[in-house]
């Protein structure tokens, strides 16, 4: 490695010693170690599997019982993540004895743990073709420990999934655009396709790299021949086609998301009239069990009323965009990533490379920001590329600084270090500004919610054929394993219906039915309640969950 003074992100003393001796296969193994006890771990303390994971599970279920080209239009999500829950079910099955809610669950986990787990891969070599192999492996062992990334990657959702191929589409988007290799955009584009599947988004990758092999034709320098050009502009292309095209042409469309349409102004939306900014519920990007409530009231952590919302609506989206995306960098690892970009800004001559995920961040925080326009929400979650591709950069600045804070001790104290001082202070400070938020990453997920796993597991004992769980909050409909039986729908007022509500100040605003369940409750008897200890109360603030039954002849019919 060069020095800092020539743009390289290390140098050959201190902590670049350490790593320069260890084989990439070593640090590739050490993090994938990391990685998979945090992911162990935060597997083994969810209390209950997200809201968007039972999404999911219902559409992997309806997926092997009901034609695939009558059902895919129908799903509000892209297929390649609930096939791969599906996929790994059948294991499952044989080890349960059969299809099991928890055993699902288990399963969306399993998946989206495994692909984060992958991702190391991708991202440290990345980061080694962006940089050198020190960012490489900072830059893949940052974002495995930010508690957003390690949450979202431990949970039921696609997120794993989506990154792990996003990130290799990159990966060899890149090294296709600094070697001149054709074969290299066959893979980007294979990558892109199976991106595309996950998430209409993934298709940004491929824009991003495709509109910078176009852009290096204007500098001479890094033009490349006619031909090769041609051939690996057509090669991304065609192998994204041939893996999107099929799906594109079953549901006759690009998407079926709802918030891509709307966006795209093929779905017309109007934002909520009711000021909220509340944190307290789950993100969820899709109503698990009932339908349908506003899209913001069941995606979002954020609204807007208009005219209550303090400026300009493109003003009031860029506020919530970047403090979303600081909140997904865990407040601090934000001020290195932009230290990063503005000292190897130069890089870009060398590396041409490094303008594909800064143009990708820069499609998707415009498309991020015309979904606040749009339907006044956004999370952390939807920030998580631009966490990862922030990432190298943060880890180059944090390289360059551990490799210069030997001298400046040096020069502040007149006193030199010995050579293994210098790398063990090196060494340290970037284990400690990489893994400082470990405890935050380790939370338990979704311990606030266990009284509604507990309450679906009593009515999975309790209740019998013909009986109906009204569940606005979705949990304990889906441990009772209504999920798997909504297909066969009883006829009205066939049994008991069972209520579920919480007992607590939480409000819960964003659930627009609600309302309606804790009127029916009111009419029926209280049979299950679950009331949280002490430490669950003051630690996680879990509610306390009631479950109502309530005779057929006492349930209001439809008109």
């Amino acid at each position: 490695m060069q020095g800092s003074s020539n743009g390289q992100a290390g140098q050959d003393d201190g902590s670049a010693a350490v790593l320069s001796r260890v084989p990439d296969w070593q640090l590739l193994a050490f993090l994938l170690l990391v990685a998979a006890g945090i992911h162990a771990w935060l597997i083994a303390t969810t209390s209950v599997t997200a809201r968007d994971s039972i999404g999911y599970i219902r559409y992997a279920h309806r997926l092997e019982t009901e034609s695939w080209q009558q059902i895919l239009p129908k799903i509000q999500q892209h297929p390649l993540y609930s096939l791969a829950v599906l996929g790994l079910s059948y294991p499952m099955r044989w080890l349960e004895g059969g299809v099991t809610p928890q055993g699902m669950a288990l399963c969306g986990q399993l998946v989206a743990a495994f692909a984060g787990c992958l991702l190391i891969v991708p991202m440290f070599h990345l980061g080694r073709e962006l940089f050198d192999r020190r960012v490489g492996f900072w830059a893949a062992a940052l974002f495995q420990l930010l508690p957003i990334s390690a949450e979202v990657t431990s949970d039921g959702l696609s997120d794993g999934l989506f990154l792990l191929l996003l990130t290799s589409a990159l990966l060899f988007g890149v090294q296709g655009l600094h070697r001149q290799a054709p074969g290299r955009f066959v893979l980007c584009g294979l990558f892109v396709g199976l991106a595309y599947l996950t998430r209409p988004e993934g298709a940004l990758a491929g824009v991003a790299v495709f509109l910078v092999l176009l852009g290096m034709q204007y500098w001479p320098a890094l033009r490349w021949p006619r031909p090769r050009l041609a051939w690996g502009a057509v090669g991304l292309v065609v192998a994204a086609v041939v893996v999107a095209l099929p799906y594109m042409l079953v549901i006759g469309g690009i998407t079926v998301k709802p918030a891509t349409n709307i966006i795209l102004n093929r779905m017309e939306y109007r934002l909520p009239t009711e000021t909220s900014q509340s944190k307290d519920d789950d993100d969820t990007e899709l109503r698990a069990s009932q339908e349908p409530s506003p899209l913001a009231v069941v995606l979002g952590v954020w609204w807007v009323d208009e005219g209550k919302s303090g400026g300009p609506p493109w003003w009031w989206g860029l506020r919530v965009l970047v403090v979303e995306t600081i909140h997904a960098f865990h407040y601090v690892a934000w001020v290195p990533a932009l230290l990063g970009l503005w000292w190897f800004r130069d890089r870009l001559h060398d590396r041409p490379g490094l303008a594909a995920p800064l143009l990708l961040s820069l499609l998707l925080a415009l498309i991020l920001w015309r979904l606040v326009l749009k339907l006044g929400y956004l999370s952390e979650r939807h920030t998580l590329v631009l966490v990862l591709c922030g990432s190298f950069w943060a880890a180059a600045a944090l390289v360059r600084i551990a490799d210069n804070l030997p001298g400046w001790l040096e020069r502040r104290f007149g006193r030199p270090l010995p050579a293994r001082a210098q790398a063990a202070l090196g060494l340290g400070f970037l284990l400690l500004l990489t893994g400082w938020c470990l405890p935050a990453t380790l939370k338990p997920l979704h311990a606030n919610r266990a009284g509604f796993r507990a309450a679906g597991e009593w009515l999975a004992a309790n209740t019998l054929p013909g009986d109906t769980v009204v569940d606005p909050f979705c949990w304990a409909h889906f441990y009772a394993g209504q999920v798997f039986q909504e297909a066969a729908k009883p006829q009205r007022g066939s049994g008991t219906s069972y209520v579920v509500v919480t007992n607590s100040k939480n409000s819960h605003n964003r659930l627009t039915s609600l309302p309606a369940a804790r009127e029916l409750a009111r009419q029926g008897t209280l049979v299950f309640r679950w009331t949280p200890s002490a430490r669950q109360l003051k630690r996680y603030r879990a509610e306390e969950v009631e479950v109502y039954a309530v005779p057929s002849s006492r349930t209001p019919r439809k008109s």
